[in-house]
């Protein structure tokens, strides 16, 4: 089945000064701002003859990313709510989090601790024997820990670590 998307989207980022461990000639380590996206998909359902449709997405997003020594903080915030033109039933609020801290010792040792969760409608008839137009909402989360030892030398180690998980709230995902 052949389909179109197409996204327009225009983003405002307000920087804040606001509260900041950061000193007075260092750039502020957060962000804050506002995202409004507009996007047409000619088949929402993605079945033959599906029907297409236009939804705007609204989004706030802020985070921030700090350097503290040999350390490093993130994070990361995304909160969209989608409105759908005339398939009113797949409105949604979609999220997206991220977090992290990557660490170093004096010697040759580092790593990084990672952590994501994430909301989205999920895409229609990807993995369904039979079509549905039921709205199906992705809940996801991922937790990643890696360990490097070495640098420029010949011999470095490194070894990874990372969990994942899926939900979907539709009953065709159990197809």
């Amino acid at each position: 089945t052949l389909y179109r998307v197409t996204r327009v989207s225009a983003a405002a980022a307000l920087l804040l000064a606001g509260a900041s461990v950061a000193r007075a000639d260092e750039p502020s380590p957060w962000f804050l701002g506002v995202s409004q996206g507009i996007t047409h998909d000619s088949n929402v359902y993605r079945y033959d003859g599906g029907p297409s449709d236009t939804y705007s997405t609204t989004s706030l997003l802020g985070g921030f990313d700090q350097q503290i020594s040999r350390q490093r903080v993130h994070a990361n915030a995304r909160v969209g709510y989608n409105k759908y033109q005339s398939q009113s039933t797949l409105d949604n609020t979609s999220y997206a989090l991220s977090g992290g801290w990557d660490w170093a010792t004096l010697e040759k040792l580092s790593g990084s601790f990672n952590v994501t969760a994430s909301q989205s409608l999920a895409q229609f008839n990807g993995n369904s024997v039979q079509a549905s137009t039921d709205k199906n909402v992705l809940k996801a989360e991922q937790f990643s820990a890696d360990i490097r030892w070495g640098g420029d030398g010949l011999l470095s180690l490194f070894g990874n670590y990372t969990h994942s998980r899926s939900r979907y709230s539709g009953i065709q995902s159990l197809v």
